[in-house]
């Protein structure tokens, strides 16, 4: 049964890498994950995964295939090599994690409807990293709402140059082709009717009628007739030309509307698309993570909790971040890349989540509100217990709350660190 399945893994692994080598990088990541269903312990499938993750411009997406292949096999792992040469440039992970963080705003730019925004964010994010490939095609989506058909086919080609079998690309090359030919068509169309004006051969009805100097003598009854005719062609004339262009315009407005519609159904196809496989691949890890737990013990909470930080951190929330991270002792972990990774966002976040949260106590205190006040200086001293503000403003919060025991060696401490500071004074004044 065990050779059963290590056989049907490898069938996948082999059709996910002929799928690699022709640049198919869609349809190798679908084989792939197929073969780490079936086998998760395939370390040659997993680190290719990670391999054509990182070609796709999933950069984090590789790091967590390659630190699951590192936990498996420790020794003689090629994934070892490649996390390395990776973290190896601090500046260059995070400027990819600066891109997909401007990524991730720009969504919610376009949710806002802040286009033109999003619009110079990603073009930034399109230059600087040619091969994201879902930076490549939002900005492409965006292009076609602008009616920018020429630089969106350009974006749409240049992904298919990096991954040939992305289905998404290929609608929207589909989409605008389509959109090119009609105007061909229509261009024709036109340039037909208007030599067929031109050019139209005399019948044997046509009569040409030279022109005289004789006129007829006018008098009431022709002046009668020529006001009905005028009448007449006047109606015509409303009938054949003005109510077509009103109708025209009328069908105008509506092909705006169902543009706008389209347009709108695109981006939350996309975000679906994008939504599905990003809960398909949380599925795969958290299995692949409880299966580590099971037979080789690792802590998953410890490595739920880094990730937790990561993702936080990336969103800009520092101090979620932060509190993922303020309880782990560091000799704990056990993989180096997910040390690496602690170190990395703690010595980032540190700092900043620790003036967030002074601020936050800040505005608490002024309310009155001083529980909240307390637990938010607390840990802004857990943080950063060298600055005496946050001492001196959780002193005075105890102070608020009856507990001037605890209150005391707070104020101690601003007085020693910042004697000749208003605050260090005040903190003096406390303790007489």
């Amino acid at each position: 049964m065990r050779d059963t399945i290590v056989a049907a893994s490898n069938r996948y692994y082999n059709q996910g890498l002929a799928q690699a080598q022709v640049r198919n990088l869609s349809g190798a990541v679908i084989s792939l994950k197929t073969s780490l269903r079936i086998n998760k312990r395939n370390i040659k499938a997993r680190n290719l995964l990670g391999l054509v993750y990182y070609e796709m411009g999933e950069a984090v997406e590789a790091l967590v295939q390659w630190t699951i292949s590192k936990n498996y096999k420790k020794e003689k792992n090629l994934a070892d090599v490649f996390l390395k040469k990776v973290q190896s440039n601090q500046n260059k992970l995070e400027a990819y994690n600066q891109a997909i963080r401007k990524y991730n705003i720009c969504l919610e730019y376009i949710i806002d409807e802040n286009f033109d925004v999003a619009l110079i964010q990603l073009k930034k994010i399109a230059n600087g990293y040619p091969k994201f490939i879902k930076a490549q095609l939002l900005l492409a989506l965006l292009y076609v709402k602008n009616e920018e058909y020429s630089k969106a086919l350009k974006l749409v080609k240049k992904v298919l140059e990096i991954d040939r079998g992305n289905t998404l690309a290929a609608q929207y090359k589909a989409e605008i082709d389509d959109y090119f030919a009609y105007q061909k068509e229509l261009k024709g169309i036109k340039k037909k009717s208007k030599e067929a004006k031109e050019d139209k051969p005399l019948n044997g009805h046509d009569v040409i009628i030279p022109r005289g100097s004789y006129k007829e003598p006018s008098n009431g009854a022709m002046n009668v007739i020529n006001i009905l005719l005028g009448v007449i062609i006047g109606a015509a004339l409303v009938w054949f030309l003005i109510i077509p262009a009103k109708t025209k315009g009328m069908n105008s407005n509506e092909n705006e509307i169902v543009k706008e519609y389209s347009e709108k159904m695109s981006l939350l196809n996309a975000d679906i698309v994008t939504l599905t496989n990003e809960v398909e691949k949380l599925e795969t890890e958290k299995a692949d993570l409880l299966e580590i737990k099971e037979e080789s013990y690792v802590n998953l909470d410890l490595y739920g909790k880094i990730l937790n930080s990561v993702a936080a951190y990336n969103r800009n929330d520092y101090v979620s971040a932060a509190k993922e991270l303020i309880d782990i002792d560091v000799t704990t972990i056990e993989l180096e890349s997910a040390r690496n990774v602690y170190n990395y966002v703690w010595g980032k976040a540190l700092v900043p989540a620790a003036n967030e949260l002074y601020d936050t106590g800040v505005k608490q205190y002024n309310q009155a509100n001083y529980e909240e006040a307390a637990k938010s200086f607390e840990l802004a001293r857990k943080l950063n217990d060298a600055r005496y503000e946050s001492a001196y403003y959780l002193g005075v919060t105890y102070v608020a709350l009856g507990r001037m025991n605890d209150a005391k060696p707070l104020f101690e401490f601003v007085v020693a660190k910042a004697p000749n500071t208003a605050m260090g004074r005040d903190a003096a004044k406390y303790l007489k």
